[in-house]
Protein backbone atom coordinates (compact mmCIF):
# COMPACT_ATOMS: atom_id res chain seq x y z
CA UNK A 1 0.00 0.00 0.00
CA UNK A 2 1.38 3.38 -1.04
CA UNK A 3 2.63 5.66 1.81
CA UNK A 4 2.31 3.82 5.42
CA UNK A 5 5.33 4.59 7.79
CA UNK A 6 6.63 1.41 8.80
CA UNK A 7 6.38 1.82 12.66
CA UNK A 8 9.11 -1.15 12.97
CA UNK A 9 13.04 -0.24 12.00
CA UNK A 10 13.32 -3.48 10.20
CA UNK A 11 10.52 -2.95 7.79
CA UNK A 12 9.66 -0.79 4.97
CA UNK A 13 6.17 -0.19 4.99
CA UNK A 14 4.48 0.37 1.49
CA UNK A 15 2.51 -1.83 -0.42
CA UNK A 16 3.31 -5.45 -0.74
CA UNK A 17 2.69 -8.84 -1.30
CA UNK A 18 4.46 -12.04 -0.93
CA UNK A 19 4.51 -15.84 -0.18
CA UNK A 20 3.92 -18.98 -1.22
CA UNK A 21 3.43 -18.44 -4.87
CA UNK A 22 6.22 -20.01 -7.45
CA UNK A 23 7.43 -18.54 -10.45
CA UNK A 24 8.19 -19.60 -13.59
CA UNK A 25 11.65 -19.13 -15.10
CA UNK A 26 11.57 -17.50 -18.26
CA UNK A 27 14.80 -17.27 -20.96
CA UNK A 28 16.53 -14.07 -20.43
CA UNK A 29 16.69 -13.12 -23.90
CA UNK A 30 15.16 -10.06 -24.94
CA UNK A 31 11.17 -11.11 -26.02
CA UNK A 32 9.87 -8.27 -27.97
CA UNK A 33 10.06 -4.95 -27.81
CA UNK A 34 7.57 -3.17 -29.47
CA UNK A 35 5.64 -1.41 -26.80
CA UNK A 36 1.59 -2.95 -27.38
CA UNK A 37 -1.18 -0.87 -28.38
CA UNK A 38 -2.25 -1.24 -24.65
CA UNK A 39 -0.79 -1.41 -21.09
CA UNK A 40 -1.58 -3.70 -18.51
CA UNK A 41 0.41 -2.77 -15.74
CA UNK A 42 0.80 -3.94 -13.02
CA UNK A 43 2.34 -1.57 -10.00
CA UNK A 44 5.55 -2.75 -7.72
CA UNK A 45 6.11 -0.89 -4.66
CA UNK A 46 10.24 -0.52 -5.31
CA UNK A 47 11.24 2.74 -3.46
CA UNK A 48 14.33 1.75 -1.36
CA UNK A 49 16.32 -1.39 -0.09
CA UNK A 50 15.03 -3.54 2.57
CA UNK A 51 17.26 -6.14 4.83
CA UNK A 52 14.77 -8.45 5.46
CA UNK A 53 14.93 -12.04 3.71
CA UNK A 54 12.22 -13.71 2.03
CA UNK A 55 11.34 -17.46 2.95
CA UNK A 56 14.11 -18.16 0.84
CA UNK A 57 17.19 -16.57 2.66
CA UNK A 58 17.11 -14.17 -0.11
CA UNK A 59 16.71 -9.90 0.51
CA UNK A 60 13.19 -9.35 -0.68
CA UNK A 61 14.32 -5.86 -2.66
CA UNK A 62 17.68 -7.48 -3.99
CA UNK A 63 18.09 -8.41 -7.47
CA UNK A 64 17.82 -12.21 -6.36
CA UNK A 65 14.49 -11.39 -4.52
CA UNK A 66 12.68 -9.41 -6.94
CA UNK A 67 13.11 -11.10 -10.58
CA UNK A 68 11.12 -13.77 -9.47
CA UNK A 69 8.70 -11.43 -8.53
CA UNK A 70 9.25 -9.57 -12.52
CA UNK A 71 8.82 -13.27 -13.93
CA UNK A 72 5.24 -14.19 -11.56
CA UNK A 73 3.97 -10.58 -13.10
CA UNK A 74 4.96 -11.87 -16.70
CA UNK A 75 3.17 -14.86 -16.23
CA UNK A 76 0.13 -13.33 -14.70
CA UNK A 77 0.06 -11.53 -18.13
CA UNK A 78 0.53 -8.09 -17.80
CA UNK A 79 2.54 -6.59 -20.57
CA UNK A 80 4.22 -3.57 -18.46
CA UNK A 81 5.33 -3.43 -14.79
CA UNK A 82 5.30 0.62 -12.80
CA UNK A 83 7.97 0.61 -10.54
CA UNK A 84 7.35 2.78 -7.68
CA UNK A 85 9.50 5.24 -6.14
CA UNK A 86 10.11 8.73 -4.82
CA UNK A 87 11.63 12.16 -3.99
CA UNK A 88 11.37 12.66 -0.87
CA UNK A 89 11.03 16.61 0.32
CA UNK A 90 11.14 18.17 3.17
CA UNK A 91 8.05 19.80 4.37
CA UNK A 92 9.23 22.52 5.93
CA UNK A 93 11.79 23.76 3.41
CA UNK A 94 11.21 21.93 0.32
CA UNK A 95 14.75 20.54 -0.10
CA UNK A 96 15.49 17.04 -0.78
CA UNK A 97 15.31 14.79 2.44
CA UNK A 98 16.39 11.23 1.92
CA UNK A 99 16.68 10.83 5.70
CA UNK A 100 13.28 11.42 7.10
CA UNK A 101 13.68 7.74 8.67
CA UNK A 102 17.21 7.41 9.45
CA UNK A 103 16.79 3.58 9.25
CA UNK A 104 15.53 3.64 5.88
CA UNK A 105 17.19 5.87 3.69
CA UNK A 106 15.06 7.03 -0.01
CA UNK A 107 17.20 6.07 -2.23
CA UNK A 108 16.85 3.98 -4.79
CA UNK A 109 17.62 0.29 -4.12
CA UNK A 110 21.29 -0.17 -4.87
CA UNK A 111 19.51 -2.90 -7.63
CA UNK A 112 16.99 -1.21 -8.66
CA UNK A 113 18.51 -0.77 -12.54
CA UNK A 114 19.51 -4.35 -12.48
CA UNK A 115 15.91 -5.54 -12.22
CA UNK A 116 14.35 -2.46 -14.73
CA UNK A 117 17.12 -4.58 -17.33
CA UNK A 118 16.14 -7.58 -16.47
CA UNK A 119 12.21 -6.77 -16.68
CA UNK A 120 13.22 -5.44 -20.34
CA UNK A 121 14.83 -8.43 -21.23
CA UNK A 122 11.67 -10.40 -20.07
CA UNK A 123 9.60 -8.44 -22.89
CA UNK A 124 8.08 -6.13 -20.59
CA UNK A 125 6.79 -3.21 -20.96
CA UNK A 126 8.87 -0.50 -18.48
CA UNK A 127 7.53 2.31 -16.24
CA UNK A 128 9.05 4.34 -12.97
CA UNK A 129 6.72 6.30 -10.93
CA UNK A 130 8.85 9.10 -9.14
CA UNK A 131 6.33 9.80 -6.51
CA UNK A 132 6.91 13.21 -4.57
CA UNK A 133 6.83 12.58 -0.65
CA UNK A 134 7.53 13.83 2.70
CA UNK A 135 9.67 11.53 3.44
CA UNK A 136 7.54 9.52 5.60
CA UNK A 137 5.11 8.40 3.09
CA UNK A 138 2.81 10.79 2.96
CA UNK A 139 1.83 12.28 -0.37
CA UNK A 140 3.31 15.82 -0.84
CA UNK A 141 0.24 18.20 -0.51
CA UNK A 142 -0.39 22.21 -0.32
CA UNK A 143 -1.77 21.70 3.13
CA UNK A 144 0.74 18.97 4.26
CA UNK A 145 3.44 21.73 4.34
CA UNK A 146 4.86 23.73 6.73
CA UNK A 147 4.25 27.64 6.91
CA UNK A 148 8.04 28.34 5.85
CA UNK A 149 7.21 26.01 2.84
CA UNK A 150 9.08 27.26 -0.23
CA UNK A 151 7.14 26.06 -3.45
CA UNK A 152 10.18 27.40 -5.86
CA UNK A 153 12.51 25.17 -3.82
CA UNK A 154 10.31 22.00 -4.16
CA UNK A 155 9.80 22.07 -7.19
CA UNK A 156 13.55 22.89 -8.32
CA UNK A 157 14.41 19.85 -5.94
CA UNK A 158 11.71 17.61 -7.94
CA UNK A 159 13.24 19.26 -11.32
CA UNK A 160 17.06 18.27 -9.93
CA UNK A 161 16.14 14.78 -8.58
CA UNK A 162 13.93 13.81 -11.57
CA UNK A 163 15.98 14.57 -14.29
CA UNK A 164 19.49 12.34 -12.66
CA UNK A 165 16.75 9.81 -12.81
CA UNK A 166 15.81 10.31 -16.18
CA UNK A 167 18.83 10.54 -17.85
CA UNK A 168 19.23 6.89 -16.01
CA UNK A 169 16.04 5.76 -17.18
CA UNK A 170 17.14 6.73 -20.74
CA UNK A 171 20.10 4.69 -20.75
CA UNK A 172 17.75 1.73 -19.20
CA UNK A 173 15.17 1.98 -22.10
CA UNK A 174 12.71 2.44 -19.92
CA UNK A 175 9.31 2.90 -21.56
CA UNK A 176 7.69 5.90 -19.52
CA UNK A 177 7.87 7.64 -16.49
CA UNK A 178 4.81 9.04 -13.89
CA UNK A 179 6.13 12.82 -12.51
CA UNK A 180 4.37 12.73 -9.24
CA UNK A 181 0.45 11.44 -8.36
CA UNK A 182 -2.18 13.31 -6.38
CA UNK A 183 -0.28 16.06 -5.15
CA UNK A 184 -3.33 17.95 -4.14
CA UNK A 185 -3.18 21.91 -4.54
CA UNK A 186 0.32 21.76 -5.82
CA UNK A 187 -0.80 20.67 -9.09
CA UNK A 188 -3.43 23.14 -10.02
CA UNK A 189 -3.00 26.51 -12.41
CA UNK A 190 -1.20 28.54 -10.06
CA UNK A 191 1.99 25.70 -9.77
CA UNK A 192 1.60 25.58 -13.83
CA UNK A 193 4.75 27.30 -15.38
CA UNK A 194 6.76 24.79 -12.15
CA UNK A 195 5.21 21.85 -13.76
CA UNK A 196 6.47 22.93 -17.63
CA UNK A 197 9.99 23.65 -16.41
CA UNK A 198 9.70 19.94 -15.14
CA UNK A 199 8.45 18.05 -17.94
CA UNK A 200 10.86 19.91 -20.26
CA UNK A 201 13.91 19.45 -18.21
CA UNK A 202 12.92 15.46 -18.53
CA UNK A 203 11.81 15.26 -22.27
CA UNK A 204 15.12 17.11 -23.07
CA UNK A 205 17.18 13.68 -21.50
CA UNK A 206 14.15 11.26 -21.85
CA UNK A 207 12.71 9.70 -25.10
CA UNK A 208 10.21 8.41 -23.52
CA UNK A 209 6.53 8.45 -22.33
CA UNK A 210 5.74 10.88 -19.59
CA UNK A 211 2.09 10.75 -17.33
CA UNK A 212 0.95 12.00 -13.73
CA UNK A 213 -1.91 10.77 -11.74
CA UNK A 214 -4.69 12.27 -10.22
CA UNK A 215 -8.15 11.23 -9.17
CA UNK A 216 -9.38 14.79 -10.38
CA UNK A 217 -8.99 17.33 -13.38
CA UNK A 218 -5.75 18.75 -13.02
CA UNK A 219 -3.63 21.30 -15.72
CA UNK A 220 -0.34 19.43 -15.66
CA UNK A 221 -2.50 17.00 -17.68
CA UNK A 222 -2.15 19.42 -20.79
CA UNK A 223 1.78 18.25 -20.25
CA UNK A 224 1.33 14.41 -20.59
CA UNK A 225 1.16 11.95 -23.32
CA UNK A 226 -1.45 9.50 -20.84
CA UNK A 227 -3.80 10.95 -18.39
CA UNK A 228 -3.56 8.70 -15.58
CA UNK A 229 -6.83 9.23 -14.05
CA UNK A 230 -7.11 6.87 -10.19
CA UNK A 231 -9.67 4.31 -10.76
CA UNK A 232 -11.21 3.32 -7.42
CA UNK A 233 -14.60 4.50 -6.66
CA UNK A 234 -17.35 3.49 -3.88
CA UNK A 235 -19.84 1.63 -6.64
CA UNK A 236 -21.98 0.15 -4.56
CA UNK A 237 -23.55 0.21 -0.76
CA UNK A 238 -23.76 -3.35 -0.86
CA UNK A 239 -21.92 -6.14 -1.81
CA UNK A 240 -23.03 -8.53 -5.05
CA UNK A 241 -21.25 -10.81 -7.33
CA UNK A 242 -23.17 -9.93 -10.09
CA UNK A 243 -20.86 -8.54 -12.35
CA UNK A 244 -23.56 -6.53 -14.79
CA UNK A 245 -24.70 -5.12 -11.53
CA UNK A 246 -21.31 -4.03 -11.01
CA UNK A 247 -20.71 -2.47 -14.50
CA UNK A 248 -24.07 -0.66 -14.49
CA UNK A 249 -22.80 0.88 -11.12
CA UNK A 250 -20.14 2.58 -13.29
CA UNK A 251 -22.85 4.74 -14.52
CA UNK A 252 -23.98 5.96 -11.06
CA UNK A 253 -21.67 5.17 -8.01
CA UNK A 254 -22.91 5.84 -4.59
CA UNK A 255 -22.56 9.70 -4.66
CA UNK A 256 -24.54 9.82 -8.31
CA UNK A 257 -21.66 10.26 -10.43
CA UNK A 258 -21.55 8.67 -13.91
CA UNK A 259 -17.62 7.96 -14.00
CA UNK A 260 -17.84 6.57 -17.86
CA UNK A 261 -18.92 10.48 -19.04
CA UNK A 262 -16.07 11.65 -16.01
CA UNK A 263 -13.64 10.22 -17.75
CA UNK A 264 -14.20 10.69 -21.25
CA UNK A 265 -14.42 14.24 -21.03
CA UNK A 266 -11.53 14.25 -18.62
CA UNK A 267 -9.97 12.88 -21.73
CA UNK A 268 -12.00 15.04 -24.16
CA UNK A 269 -10.71 18.44 -22.59
CA UNK A 270 -7.26 17.79 -22.84
CA UNK A 271 -7.27 16.91 -26.47
CA UNK A 272 -8.47 13.58 -26.43
CA UNK A 273 -5.09 12.37 -24.37
CA UNK A 274 -5.46 8.44 -24.22
CA UNK A 275 -6.51 7.45 -20.36
CA UNK A 276 -4.91 4.97 -18.42
CA UNK A 277 -7.42 3.53 -15.76
CA UNK A 278 -5.04 3.31 -13.12
CA UNK A 279 -4.31 2.33 -9.40
CA UNK A 280 -6.92 -0.10 -9.33
CA UNK A 281 -7.57 -1.73 -6.48
CA UNK A 282 -9.86 -4.71 -5.14
CA UNK A 283 -9.57 -5.77 -1.16
CA UNK A 284 -11.81 -9.28 0.00
CA UNK A 285 -12.80 -7.28 2.82
CA UNK A 286 -15.07 -4.66 1.11
CA UNK A 287 -17.89 -3.72 2.97
CA UNK A 288 -19.54 -2.91 -0.27
CA UNK A 289 -18.42 -2.76 -4.04
CA UNK A 290 -15.69 -0.13 -3.53
CA UNK A 291 -16.47 0.89 -0.09
CA UNK A 292 -12.94 -0.39 1.92
CA UNK A 293 -12.61 -1.10 5.37
CA UNK A 294 -9.64 0.98 6.89
CA UNK A 295 -7.48 -2.23 7.77
CA UNK A 296 -4.54 -0.12 9.14
CA UNK A 297 -6.62 1.21 11.84
CA UNK A 298 -8.68 -2.10 12.75
CA UNK A 299 -5.66 -4.45 12.85
CA UNK A 300 -2.57 -1.94 14.40
CA UNK A 301 -4.52 0.79 16.25
CA UNK A 302 -5.81 -1.92 19.00
CA UNK A 303 -5.83 -4.94 17.15
CA UNK A 304 -9.75 -4.65 16.70
CA UNK A 305 -9.98 -7.79 14.50
CA UNK A 306 -13.68 -8.59 14.89
CA UNK A 307 -14.02 -6.04 13.10
CA UNK A 308 -12.83 -6.84 10.15
CA UNK A 309 -15.47 -8.40 7.38
CA UNK A 310 -14.95 -11.70 6.42
CA UNK A 311 -12.68 -11.62 3.43
CA UNK A 312 -15.21 -12.24 0.21
CA UNK A 313 -13.01 -13.55 -2.49
CA UNK A 314 -16.19 -13.65 -4.94
CA UNK A 315 -16.96 -10.41 -4.83
CA UNK A 316 -13.50 -9.30 -5.20
CA UNK A 317 -13.08 -11.33 -8.64
CA UNK A 318 -16.53 -10.18 -9.35
CA UNK A 319 -14.94 -6.37 -8.66
CA UNK A 320 -12.24 -7.10 -11.17
CA UNK A 321 -14.46 -9.04 -13.92
CA UNK A 322 -16.35 -5.49 -13.40
CA UNK A 323 -13.85 -3.07 -14.07
CA UNK A 324 -12.11 -4.91 -16.86
CA UNK A 325 -15.44 -4.96 -18.55
CA UNK A 326 -16.43 -1.62 -18.43
CA UNK A 327 -12.45 -0.36 -19.50
CA UNK A 328 -13.29 -1.89 -23.22
CA UNK A 329 -16.36 0.64 -23.37
CA UNK A 330 -14.27 3.78 -22.15
CA UNK A 331 -13.06 5.83 -24.79
CA UNK A 332 -10.17 6.27 -25.27
CA UNK A 333 -8.56 3.79 -22.44
CA UNK A 334 -5.04 3.01 -23.55
CA UNK A 335 -4.07 1.26 -20.14
CA UNK A 336 -5.16 -0.22 -17.35
CA UNK A 337 -3.53 -0.61 -13.97
CA UNK A 338 -3.74 -2.62 -10.70
CA UNK A 339 -2.08 -1.65 -7.44
CA UNK A 340 -0.04 -3.82 -6.28
CA UNK A 341 2.68 -5.97 -5.83
CA UNK A 342 5.25 -5.11 -2.45
CA UNK A 343 8.35 -7.36 -2.32
CA UNK A 344 9.20 -6.41 1.60
CA UNK A 345 5.80 -8.17 2.44
CA UNK A 346 8.00 -11.07 1.09
CA UNK A 347 9.95 -11.16 4.26
CA UNK A 348 9.92 -14.13 6.25
CA UNK A 349 8.94 -12.72 9.22
CA UNK A 350 5.65 -11.48 7.41
CA UNK A 351 4.43 -14.83 5.77
CA UNK A 352 6.02 -17.12 8.76
CA UNK A 353 3.88 -15.10 11.33
CA UNK A 354 2.20 -17.13 13.95
CA UNK A 355 -1.20 -16.00 14.93
CA UNK A 356 -0.77 -13.65 18.06
CA UNK A 357 2.11 -12.45 17.44
CA UNK A 358 3.01 -8.74 16.33
CA UNK A 359 4.50 -9.64 12.87
CA UNK A 360 0.69 -11.49 12.43
CA UNK A 361 0.06 -8.02 12.19
CA UNK A 362 1.55 -7.57 9.38
CA UNK A 363 0.50 -10.75 7.86
CA UNK A 364 -3.17 -9.61 8.00
CA UNK A 365 -2.67 -6.86 6.29
CA UNK A 366 -0.54 -7.95 3.77
CA UNK A 367 -3.93 -10.73 2.74
CA UNK A 368 -6.64 -9.28 3.97
CA UNK A 369 -5.74 -6.27 1.61
CA UNK A 370 -5.26 -5.34 -1.98
CA UNK A 371 -1.86 -6.79 -2.20
CA UNK A 372 -2.00 -9.28 -5.33
CA UNK A 373 1.29 -11.16 -5.00
CA UNK A 374 -0.89 -14.31 -2.74
CA UNK A 375 -3.96 -13.77 -3.87
CA UNK A 376 -4.73 -16.13 -6.37
CA UNK A 377 -8.07 -15.73 -6.52
CA UNK A 378 -7.49 -11.78 -8.00
CA UNK A 379 -5.03 -12.73 -10.44
CA UNK A 380 -6.87 -15.40 -11.89
CA UNK A 381 -9.27 -12.54 -12.85
CA UNK A 382 -6.74 -10.12 -13.98
CA UNK A 383 -4.79 -13.01 -16.18
CA UNK A 384 -8.79 -13.57 -17.88
CA UNK A 385 -8.62 -9.34 -18.03
CA UNK A 386 -5.28 -8.46 -19.58
CA UNK A 387 -5.26 -11.27 -22.19
CA UNK A 388 -8.94 -9.66 -23.41
CA UNK A 389 -7.10 -6.26 -23.22
CA UNK A 390 -5.79 -5.77 -26.58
Amino acid sequence: MKYLLCCLAVLLTACGGGGSSTSTTVPTQVINNTPPNKLSLAWVDYRFDDSSLNINGVTTTSYAGMTPMVDHIKKVGYNTIVFQTEVPVNTDTGQLDLNAVPAQPRTLPKDFWRVVDYAKSQGLVVWIMIAITDGLDNGLTSTSVGVNFNAATMFDTITTYDKSVAVLAQQHNVNGIYLGDLQVGFDQAPYLLYWQTLFSSIKNVFNGKLSYMASYDTPVYDLVDYISTGFNFPLMSTTTTNVTDIVNSYYHDTNGLDIVNYVQTLSKSHNNKPLILDYFRASPTDTGVGLNVDLWNLIFNGGNFSSIPPPNYNLLVAKISAFCNISSVITPVAGIGFDEYIPWAQAAWVQNAVPGSANYNWYLFDTLGFELYNHTQAETAINQCVGNFK
